[in-house]
């Protein structure tokens, strides 16, 4: 296994946008973090489909606890902390995180996309048929789409996966073509508060990768690739990739903020004990199959030929379900009714 390090930006001389500065990008929206998590990352996900001819794009969520082994791999990934005067929520978070005696992941999945492609270099210039989207999602803040009738903005949408972990850290994984060729990759990334250390002022953006051989900045770091990223995938317990048309991106959030998802939940204490809290799981459930439906019932209705534009499957600590057609239940059974008029 390579050595992973962190990465910790400091301010340039000309400036740089700060971490909270950009986890703030939204202003205060009007929708919940979770609703705004997966309306977001439904759309990039949408967005980034490949075409139905390859095959019908997928959605999926998973929420689980990870088995030591797991958490060992986990644990070693994010071993280097920020720096010690970075108390912040990165530094403290991730260590309560790997303290508790249960740790739990948040993560969304989609297959069937075309992945975070092109360089690892923000400044790297690129040909017109060259993807941008890896530097754009990992690197750049408030970078617009280049999908014709694309919803997305990846700096807005992408503050609320932070917002959803108490460490504000995800673990980024991909698998993508990249000069023909399908590269796996990997990266770590958190956003912190700005702080100051040995005489600099850093944003409060993290990497963990492995080091950049770039000249520009060679503290910097790169995505883990191909067997590298595989091999801390497959321990790490993340959905396998290792199919070739498996193309797409897996956002893993550490330690979900999972007990305040619903304000009408009796029970507010964490999900970390789902034999103990059957119904905080359903409700779950329940709420993530509702926000979904809201906000995206056009992408689970099934066409006339009963194909449906995606698929969706959500899991909470090993109870999987398919999302529920939405033309068996009110009041979207109107609402399909007419969108199947249109598409006719």
């Amino acid at each position: 296994m390579p050595l992973v390090n962190i990465y910790s930006e400091p301010f340039r001389r000309d400036g740089n946008i700060s971490a909270e500065g950009a986890s703030k990008l939204l202003g205060s929206p009007s929708l919940s973090p979770l609703e705004l998590l997966l309306r977001e990352t439904l759309q990039n996900s949408w967005d980034a489909s490949i075409g139905e001819k390859k095959g019908i794009p997928s959605f999926k969520i998973r929420v689980r606890n990870l088995n030591e082994t797991e958490k060992l791999k986990f644990q070693s990934f994010f071993s280097e902390s920020p720096p010690h005067e970075a108390n912040e929520t990165v530094h403290k978070g991730l260590k309560e995180f790997f303290n508790k005696s249960n740790q739990v992941v948040l993560e969304i999945c989609d297959f069937g996309t075309r992945g975070l492609g092109g360089p690892f270099s923000a400044s790297e210039s690129l040909n017109d048929s060259e993807s941008n989207d890896f530097v754009n999602f990992v690197k750049n803040i408030g970078s617009p789409r280049d999908i014709q009738f694309g919803g997305g903005t990846y700096g807005f949408g992408k503050s609320s996966l932070f917002r959803m972990s108490k460490c504000n850290t995800v673990l980024i994984e991909t698998l993508t073509k990249h000069k023909n060729k399908n590269q796996n990759r990997m990266i770590g990334y958190a956003l912190g508060s700005e702080f100051n250390s040995e005489g600099k002022r850093f944003t409060g953006r993290h990497w963990w990768g492995v080091k950049s051989d770039s000249l520009e900045d060679p503290n910097s770091v790169d995505p883990l690739i191909d067997d590298d990223a595989n091999n801390y995938a497959k321990e790490m317990g993340l959905m396998s990739r290792l199919n070739s048309t498996k193309t797409g991106t897996s956002l893993i959030i550490l330690d979900p903020n999972l007990e305040d998802l619903e304000v009408n939940f009796e029970n507010q204490l964490p999900l970390i004990n789902p034999e103990d809290n059957e119904l905080l799981c359903k409700k779950l459930m329940v709420r993530m199959q509702e926000i979904l439906l809201w906000h995206a019932w056009p992408k689970f209705t099934p066409k006339e030929d009963e194909v449906l534009p995606m698929k969706c499957t959500i899991s909470i600590f090993d109870r999987t379900k398919k999302l529920p057609d939405p033309r068996y239940i009110s009041p979207f059974d109107k609402l399909t009714i007419a969108l199947n008029k249109a598409r006719k």
